[in-house]
């Protein structure tokens, strides 16, 4: 199981990476992708990616299955909240939120702990009543809610099978019912075990299961993988990846949530913020949002573009007097440009192989060759360093070559004018 986890770790962080370089790229293209001086680095930069082999990563083999039923229908908009205040005994939690659910969001909630996630989820859920504002819900909308405590709520004298099979839709076999207790560990004569007698492990697992029998249009889950081993957690979030319903789910299972959420609400210092995309864009959002200021309309290209400029162009101050002759200026900035080119050229070749390589360890651990997976992922780990850190040249090295041309252009605009002159 440790290595089938380690193994699916490995693969998401590749994916997580390249989908944050791919998004990074698209917008540099399509900020500069149009401009003379910028064209050819923008189209060279993502035709370099694009030989790159896409990472996927499949369904890891599991030995039990997990079956849900189909989502209660819903209409588009399933909640609404807005300047909605929660908390207890007085004290805000959470103030002023505003956020939306549409039908078939699948929502990850995250946050510090402390920072308010379940009790955004039980005033969700109808299980705390708002201190002020509104949340609207759809008409006739079933919620399936599994809470951190809802394992109390189980009668004590029943077993297993009876506790599933309460409040099951009329639709759901009980051949489903013993199936999804098999899922969630249960088989043989533990099916016939009263709930009174299990751990509170095995009674989490038996409210979990309640939950995931109903036909909810809203599921609520928070922290439904603890308690759960790698291959239940695998069924699990299988299943959820197809459900058709609305999702909203807390996690510290960072695959889980991954591969699940496809929208973030993000809870932090008593306000809640929604992130469109999944949890690796949202990721990637805050991690460049961190490194950009605030006043910089353009993002984190444009500072690493000051930077640069600043640091690696051989460009002279503005300022500093006419020292060398023109001609012998032009000879400089076209030896430059020159270098430069070539530069641009090995960088290249050196991004496709460590694209290459990169593929070569993936499909190896896709298809579960070899026995120590820690010893490749630490491979593939360096592998992707190096291939962060050459595209990092390749920018430096694309914005260096951009300031040349375009002094060597300045330049020779200068020589026709004075010539016209």
């Amino acid at each position: 199981f440790e290595q089938k986890a380690l193994l699916r770790e490995q693969l998401e962080r590749q994916v997580w990476s390249q989908d944050a370089r791919r998004k990074e790229i698209e917008q540099f293209v399509a900020r500069f992708g149009a401009k003379a001086t910028k064209a050819r680095q923008a189209q060279s930069r993502l035709k370099a990616f694009q030989r790159e082999e896409k990472i996927t990563v499949k369904a890891l083999p599991s030995r039990v299955q997990l079956r849900m039923p189909a989502a209660s229908k819903t209409p588009k908009l399933v909640a609404k909240a807005e300047r909605m205040f929660l908390g207890y005994d007085g004290n805000s939690v959470l103030k002023d939120v505003d956020f939306e659910l549409l039908r078939g969001d699948h929502v990850a909630v995250v946050g510090y702990n402390g920072a308010g996630k379940s009790t955004l989820l039980k005033a969700l859920a109808g299980k705390l009543a708002l201190q002020s504002g509104s949340l609207e819900l759809a008409l006739d909308l079933v919620i399936g809610y599994f809470g951190q405590h809802v394992a109390l709520e189980l009668n004590p004298e029943f077993t297993v099978e009876e506790s599933l099979l309460d409040g099951t839709p009329q639709n759901v076999s009980p051949q489903e019912v013993l199936d999804l207790a098999g899922a969630l560990l249960f088989s043989g004569d533990m099916v016939k075990k009263k709930v009174r007698l299990l751990s509170g492990g095995e009674k989490t697992r038996v409210a979990l299961g309640k939950i995931l029998l109903k036909k909810s249009g809203l599921l609520i889950l928070d922290e439904p993988t603890n308690h759960l081993d790698f291959d239940t957690v695998e069924a699990l979030t299988q299943a959820l990846e197809q459900y058709q319903g609305t999702l909203v789910t807390v996690s510290h299972d960072r695959g889980f949530v991954g591969r699940v959420a496809k929208k973030i609400l993000e809870v932090a210092d008593g306000k809640v913020q929604t992130y469109l995309g999944n949890y690796d864009h949202y990721v990637w959002k805050i991690e460049k949002e961190q490194q950009s200021p605030d006043e910089n309309p353009e993002g984190l290209n444009i500072q690493r573009t000051q930077s640069r400029s600043e640091k690696g162009s051989s460009i002279q101050n503005p300022n500093t007097p006419d020292v060398l002759p023109i001609k012998e200026k032009q000879k400089n900035l076209i030896r430059d440009i020159g270098k430069e080119k070539k530069v641009l050229a090995v960088l290249e070749k050196e991004i496709a192989s460590l694209g290459e390589n990169i593929s070569k360890i993936t499909e190896s651990l896709e298809a579960g060759e070899g026995s120590n997976f820690q010893l490749v992922g630490e491979q593939l780990r360096t592998l992707q360093q190096n291939l962060e850190e050459k595209e990092e040249n390749w920018l430096q090295s694309s914005d260096k070559l951009e300031a040349l041309e375009g002094e060597l252009s300045e330049l020779n605009k200068n020589v026709f004018k004075r010539s016209e002159d």
